[in-house]
């Protein structure tokens, strides 16, 4: 009597519950049967090529059981080197013979018979802790009927990586960190041909052989000194750095990137080395890369306002015609604080008092942002740096009065619908941000079940800013009462916007409510550890709307 498995659904709905958890539920059972095998690619590279990387699932052998019923798993990676943009089914799958119910025989094309499936944020694959989290497992299409008995041996899954500009040439590796792969469970025809399944699926043990990435050497690179450029600094949604390097100096190469090098802080407030930013020419147009008839324009808008002072680091790279990097420049350096300081004289000179108060005003909130760090963490690195603006504070006769008004702050916590409290707050880091937790959640509440959604008008870029945290990504507090979202995306001049915060539970709305970072300020202005910062901010985010005309 030929034996025939089923998938089970018990199975694929808890790998499909596991995809959307936080990456450290993933466990491997004790309880195993059957073998097979987790395979990955080994390819190589040039910085900015594409590569693919295959995994393929095996099943090697097994008793009782038969097949790959789901596999979840998760792959991790060098995200410093790599950007993983694409998880796909590969071509390759086959499927037992025997299975008298096979769909469409040879004519099924092997990606139709199986699904790949992943945790992402919209069209942004999410990277949690430097892994992706993936579900491959048998379809239940248009092709593949749901009583249809596909019993797959192996499947191959595609991951695809762009290889970052200037990742050094070595090799990365791909690995398989955590996994569980599962049979069919088993049924046998009675007398009438009609089968009796028994959910008595069970996890394969798998062995795993770990791949890599290869970046290739960028031979023949040279220092061209004919590559000159001008640094700057400008206040826009935040502050920036400006690098203006000359087309003609530029004219012998077919592309080129820039990479951006610079410090910032880590868990215990010290100063790391921050991941290396890249321009590339492909971004003109965009936020970051601007030409004139002459010249092109980069910009940099990834610093801190309490490291105004800390030195930022480019280089750029050129690559001839067959996309090999053949030169790079001279490494550009400079502080924001003290570019701001030229532009400040140059502001003084043209007698352009609105852009001379903007900067001041920068400068300060700065500097009360790098005390208030260092009196937090009076043992780091931020107590042996330099005030960003020792030595010209009292140049210029800085006027820090508090000058912002009292401010109607909401009643807080807000009750959102009785099923879990929502606090609002707001704070400073890379700049101001507005805040909001989640706590009382009910006992049966899943985090994952919930979003938090803050969105603001932008009057300068005349849009509507939206940006939401899902469950899955929230941050935690220690007995995991409260989970924390923060949105980062409020520009300097907005911070008196009134920001909306809203609530869902599975898609469906709670709650609204609103804040701005000036209520905030109005709140805490007095606060003996906070007030001098914050209400440097609420000044500064007055001077940039007295900037733009708003």
């Amino acid at each position: 009597m030929k034996k025939i498995f089923k998938k089970s659904l018990a199975i694929m709905v808890s790998a499909a519950i596991c995809l959307t958890a936080l990456i450290g539920c993933l466990s491997v059972s004790a309880a195993t049967r059957g073998k097979g095998t987790f395979t990955v690619g080994k390819i190589s590279g040039k910085a900015g090529a594409s590569v693919t990387v295959p995994i393929e699932l095996k099943y090697t052998s097994g008793g009782e059981g038969m097949g790959i019923a789901a596999s979840l798993f998760d792959v991790s990676f060098d995200t410093d080197a790599l950007t993983i943009t694409d998880i796909a089914a590969g071509e390759d799958a086959t499927y037992d013979p025997d299975v008298e119910d096979k769909p469409g025989g040879g004519n099924v094309p092997p990606q139709d018979i199986y699904t790949v499936e992943y945790r992402s944020n919209g069209e942004t694959i999410s990277v949690v802790d430097g892994a992706v989290r993936i579900l491959a497992m048998p379809a239940y299409n248009e092709t593949v009927p749901a009583d249809s008995e596909t019993v797959l041996t192996s499947m191959t899954v595609n991951l695809t990586f762009t290889i970052k500009e200037g990742a050094a040439a070595q090799d990365y590796a791909i690995t398989i960190t955590k996994q569980q792969t599962c049979d069919y469970g088993q049924a046998t025809p009675d007398e009438l041909g009609k089968f009796t399944y028994a959910d008595d699926e069970e996890f394969i043990k798998m062995s795993i052989t770990d791949g890599k990435v290869t970046v290739e050497d960028a031979t023949g690179s040279v220092l061209d000194e004919n590559i000159s450029a001008t640094l700057g600094a400008g206040l826009a949604d935040t502050v920036f750095m400006s690098f203006k390097i000359s087309k003609a100096s530029l004219s012998q190469y077919s592309d080129f990137y820039l990479v951006v090098n610079r410090k910032t802080k880590d868990a215990d407030w010290n100063f790391v080395d921050a991941d290396p930013f890249y321009i590339n020419k492909s971004d003109l147009g965009g936020n970051y890369l601007l030409e004139t008839e002459t010249d092109y324009w980069f910009y940099y808008r990834g610093t801190e306002l309490f490291s105004l002072s800390v030195p930022i680091n480019a280089v750029l790279y050129c690559k001839d015609a067959e996309g090999n990097v053949v030169a790079h420049s001279n490494t550009f350096s400079s502080t924001l604080s003290d570019l701001l300081k030229d532009l400040y004289t140059n502001a003084k000179s043209k007698n352009n008092a609105k852009l001379a108060t903007a900067i001041i005003d920068t400068l300060v909130a700065g500097d009360e942002a790098q005390k208030f760090f260092t009196k937090s963490k009076p043992d780091s690195d931020y107590g042996k740096l330099e005030s960003p603006i020792a030595g010209f504070s009292t140049e210029i006769e800085i006027d820090a009065t508090d000058k912002l008004g009292e401010l109607n702050a909401i009643d807080i916590p807000y009750d959102v619908d009785s099923d879990a409290d929502l606090t609002l707050g707001a704070g400073v880091a890379e700049s101001p941000f507005i805040s909001a937790y989640l706590s009382n959640l009910p006992a049966e509440s899943n985090i994952d079940s919930y979003s938090v959604e803050f969105s603001y008008y932008d009057s300068i870029a005349k849009k509507t800013i939206t940006s939401t945290t899902n469950g899955a990504d929230m941050l935690e507090n220690t007995d995991s009462t409260r989970f924390y979202s923060y949105f980062r995306s409020l520009a300097i001049y907005a911070s008196n916007a009134d920001v909306t915060v809203k609530v869902f539970k599975d898609d469906l709305q709670l709650g609204t409510a609103h804040y701005s970072f000036e209520q905030f300020v109005s709140l805490k202005k007095d606060d003996p550890r906070l007030g001098k910062v914050i209400t440097a901010l609420g000044k500064l985010g007055q001077s940039f709307r007295v900037l733009k005309g708003i």
